[in-house]
């Protein structure tokens, strides 16, 4: 197959230029992956050789399905790709390198549900009364922080951010906790690789790479630019649109995307102006919403896909009528395969509600996408552990998680009393636990004995079989011992399906390799998509379906009733404009009080109402609608004489 087999003139451009710094502007559905992958290609051809080539993603699946791409272009499997999230390269040299910085190879990485518990532990520890939901805002203001610079902050800097003089003390005791627990939290990662590339030992890592690309650049933070800018390379090509920028809350910094030429003063712009996705009329309404954003640069998106249908938009008199409209207009169109899948938007997950009441009352199956996060659940975090002090018995956290959520007999009076052993006699929870064995009951000294023999034997068949074989065996085990119930069953089924598909797109990836991917991973990452699928707009982001419905398109939901600066509206409009351009054949914009200022955006003439509120009510009845008859209550509509208006 040709390198620019499929590629429009925009593209072959991008894809062939290499003379000096490239900003290619991708529009909504312009095909911004093609480009990057077909790039990547294209520099193999041309003699770079492939671990010299680095590309970052945001996503787990996203990279994977890059190399995926590329194997297939070249018709080759490459092992030496280095095509990976931020994270993931963070770690990677970490574990490489990060001896250089004082980082032992073997720590662990935590997300947010280990650093709240963390810190939950440090407060009772230490008695520091900050309040109740004290842990979450304070993950979220650390994180924030951590996010936005590109150095490890002093007391005197966190003062200046607003932290008070006991968020500074907690900010302090955590990161002790982490060093001495040998974890890393995601935005350590970043902080710490940074901090090991402006080492001048590291020098061979810093010209290590000779091309690089960068997925989605409109949403890089400042950390992660910097180390962008940190590693010496011969050429870049960045890849973003700021239209579709609406992470700031997590860190992203627009001004990366729009001040590129002032950083890289002999860079190349290309703009991917034609769009794949959606139809004409849904594209035109998009642009008319966009326009109004001032931070961007000029951009004239068309498409040749049909005109399509106009816009639909359902202004109902509270939530509960809107999503009744929604779930009555999904229904309609269930069994029309051309507008299926469907998906359902709204701005904050508490939106989710009535939508979910209104289809289960059609009975009509949904997935909530973003719910209770897959690779949070307590099943998949308990494996997780066990595969982590498969690797490294001293890891404290996972070993406290496996004694407290996995062994049987122990009690959480013996796990403080074997994490008195360890810190009297400083030495790691494991060994600890061994001491403590001497004065365990009978029940629990059997059940440690059985750890040890198993840690024992999974860790030399982790040197001999794949990882999903291990991780199958164990799931095994854990069934045999009778502590989950069938639907977490079902769950460590799926995760030894997820790493079984790792395996297919690496297939000599390591047990660690597989670990730190389970710890970086998210439900953005996850395959396949249902009939129905719900989640907030920002989950959107990447997916396009034929038909979309954008639930709560109101003032103070959308835009969001706390975005009051210009600033914070333009994002806002962003954001409702990356879930227009998500539709491929069918837009519903719905409204369930007040109509957001973005539905007066579109021209009269390519929106049309699907609807009528209170006056009116649904514009049809059905048999099997549930209706409520201000006499006789809630009921099902089981016969229809006339057209049902």
């Amino acid at each position: 197959m040709s390198i620019f087999e499929g590629l429009n003139p925009q593209q072959k451009e991008a894809v062939e230029y290499i003379e000096s710094p490239l900003l290619v502007i991708a529009g909504a559905g312009s095909g911004k992956t093609k480009v990057i992958t077909h790039k990547v290609a294209y520099l193999i051809t041309k003699g770079f050789e492939p671990e010299s080539i680095l590309a970052l993603t945001f996503t787990n699946k996203a990279a994977d399905e890059m190399k995926r791409r590329i194997s297939f272009l070249v018709d080759r499997d490459f092992k030496d790709l280095w095509i990976m999230t931020f994270h993931s390269f963070s770690a990677r040299v970490l574990r490489m390198f990060g001896k250089i910085i004082g980082i032992s190879p073997d720590f662990s990485i935590i997300d947010r549900e280990d650093q709240k518990n963390i810190l939950k532990e440090i407060l009772i520890r230490h008695e520091l009364e900050l309040g109740r939901s004290f842990v979450n805002s304070f993950v979220e203001k650390m994180g924030y922080t951590k996010s936005s610079i590109t150095f490890y902050p002093s007391e005197e800097f966190l003062y200046q951010r607003w932290f008070r003089e006991k968020e500074v003390e907690l900010f302090n005791l955590y990161h002790k906790e982490l060093k001495k627990l040998n974890c890393l939290d995601f935005d350590d990662l970043i902080l710490k690789c940074i901090e090991l590339l402006k080492n001048p030992e590291s020098e061979k890592l810093r010209f290590r790479f000779k091309y690089i690309l960068i997925d989605e650049f409109q949403d890089t933070s400042p950390p992660q630019y910097e180390i962008v800018k940190l590693l010496s390379f011969e050429g870049i090509t960045a890849v973003g649109d700021e239209d579709q920028s609406i992470y700031s809350w997590r860190g992203a910094n627009l001004e990366n995307i729009l001040r590129f030429e002032e950083d890289f003063p002999e860079a190349k712009i290309i703009k991917l102006e034609e769009n794949y996705r959606s139809t004409k009329l849904i594209l035109m309404g998009a642009q008319e919403v966009i326009v109004k954003n001032s931070k961007r640069r000029e951009k004239h998106l068309f498409t040749n896909n049909p005109y399509g249908e106009p816009i639909i938009y359902f202004i109902g008199s509270n939530p509960a009528e809107e999503a009744r409209f929604i779930a009555h207009e999904i229904r309609k169109i269930y069994n029309d395969k051309d507008l299926l899948p469907v998906a359902v938007f709204y701005r904050v997950n508490q939106q989710s509600r009535n939508i979910e009441e209104a289809l289960n009352a059609l009975k009509i199956p949904y997935k909530l996408i973003g719910g209770i996060r897959f690779y949070e659940r307590k099943e998949i975090k308990d494996v997780v552990a066990l595969l982590k002090i498969i690797l490294n018995r001293d890891d404290d956290f996972s070993f406290k998680r496996v004694l407290s959520e996995i062994v049987g007999g122990i009690s959480k009076k013996s796990i403080e009393k074997i994490v008195e052993i360890s810190e009297k006699e400083r030495v790691p929870l494991s060994f600890a636990t061994k001491i403590f064995m001497e004065q365990a009951s009978k029940t629990a000294k059997e059940e440690l004995e059985n750890l040890y023999e198993k840690l024992d034997e999974w860790e030399k068949e982790s040197k001999l079989i794949s990882p999903s074989k291990l991780i199958s065996g164990i799931v095994k085990e854990l069934e045999e011992k009778n502590i989950y119930e069938e639907e977490r069953l079902e769950n460590l089924q799926e995760l030894v399906k997820v790493v079984s598909e790792m395996e297919e797109t690496y297939p000599s990836i390591s047990l660690r390799d597989v670990v730190d991917n389970l710890s970086m991973r998210t439900d953005s990452d996850i395959e396949g998509h249902p009939v129905v699928n719900l989640m907030t707009l920002h989950i959107s982001k990447g997916l396009e379906f034929p038909t979309v419905f954008i639930a709560g398109v109101d003032e103070e939901i959308l835009p969001h009733r706390k975005s009051l600066s210009n600033h914070d509206i333009e994002e806002e409009r962003r954001l409702f404009y990356v879930g227009m351009t998500r539709a491929k054949k069918r837009l519903y914009l719905t409204s369930g009080g007040k109509p957001s200022r973005f539905l007066d955006e579109i021209p009269e003439h390519l929106k049309i109402e699907g609807g009528k509120g209170m006056e009116g009510g649904l514009d049809k009845f059905n048999i099997g609608d549930i209706v409520q008859h201000k006499s006789f209550g809630l009921g099902k509509v089981v016969n229809v004489i006339g057209d049902g208006e």
